[in-house]
């Protein structure tokens, strides 16, 4: 929790904001959560009721290594 906000807080959906910021195509959104994600704890890694994280739902602006993945500059 950051602020008394649980920033990791899923909807009926079980979408995350992470997920709607990669739904929704906004970039700077997805960069910004992706850079504070480990100092405000926010795990990036929550799946939907669907089964999918918010990297799975824009794949087109990700990179992903062995062992982490990173964003495209667009």
């Amino acid at each position: 929790k950051w602020k008394g906000i649980n920033l990791n807080w899923q909807a009926a959906d079980k979408l995350t904001g992470f997920h709607l910021a990669c739904i929704r195509g906004h970039y700077e959104i997805v960069a910004l959560i992706m850079a504070h994600a480990e100092e405000l704890s926010i795990n990036l890694y929550l799946e939907d009721s669907e089964g999918q994280t918010g990297f799975q739902m824009w794949p087109e602006i990700f990179i992903e290594t062995e062992s982490e993945i990173h964003l495209r500059r667009l």
